[in-house]
């Protein structure tokens, strides 16, 4: 009931996200552009990336349920997976992080992940929303190895694309945040830069390169 409620909250962020015009650049890689927004009343900024890959939606969002492939595409990755799945667009997952050098502690977080399958204008195919966010689970405490962080959003708006004969997805994704503890300013903003790009890395598990879509 309370998961239900905090992914109610991660959709409602989604859109929010969605709707704000105004974004910062910060970079731009193999047609993956990052950028981000510090939205008034949060205590962190989100971070947005931006890109297109040459399947259709269903394929990235198949990709982005079955966390057993998370560590082909996420290069934070470092351990987890599913703890219950709750329906075929729903579930409870657990991820690690790697560590960060010498100093930088790898984090940990619990998740409740939900997909929105919607009607999209091109005929015979679908969009999606798809949104993490941190739960409290008694059976995942934290643990003294890692640092518990909070994911406010982790969220993706998948939508198909025509280019030329072929339907490709849109891939917008968001994150908000808190990583907990202390982390010197140049690791955090790698992890704010990289992590929107794994736009990039789900690209090459999809379609065997990184290069953005010609």
């Amino acid at each position: 009931e309370e998961h239900a409620k905090q992914v109610v909250g991660a959709f409602g962020l989604l859109d929010r996200a969605l709707e704000q015009a105004e974004w910062e650049f910060v970079t731009e890689k193999r047609g993956v552009s990052v950028s981000y927004c510090a939205f008034e009343g949060d205590s962190v900024s989100t971070f947005k990336g931006e890109g297109i890959i040459a399947v259709e939606p269903k394929k990235v969002l198949e990709l982005l349920i079955d966390e057993k492939r998370r560590g082909e595409w996420d290069v934070f990755f470092q351990d987890g997976g599913l703890i219950k799945r709750i329906s075929e667009t729903e579930g409870l997952v657990y991820y690690q992080t790697k560590a960060q050098g010498w100093t930088v502690w790898p984090r940990d977080f619990v998740m409740a992940i939900s997909a929105k399958i919607l009607d999209s204008p091109i005929s015979g195919y679908q969009e999606a929303k798809f949104v993490g966010v941190s739960v409290d689970l008694p059976e995942k405490p934290a643990v003294s190895s890692h640092v518990r962080g909070t994911v406010n959003l982790g969220g993706y708006y998948l939508t198909p694309v025509q280019e030329g004969d072929n339907i490709y997805t849109k891939v917008v994704y968001f994150m908000n945040i808190d990583a907990a503890g202390w982390i010197p300013h140049s690791v955090a903003d790698m992890a704010n830069t990289y992590q929107p790009l794994s736009i990039i890395g789900m690209r090459k598990a999809l379609t065997g390169t990184t290069a953005h879509p010609q």
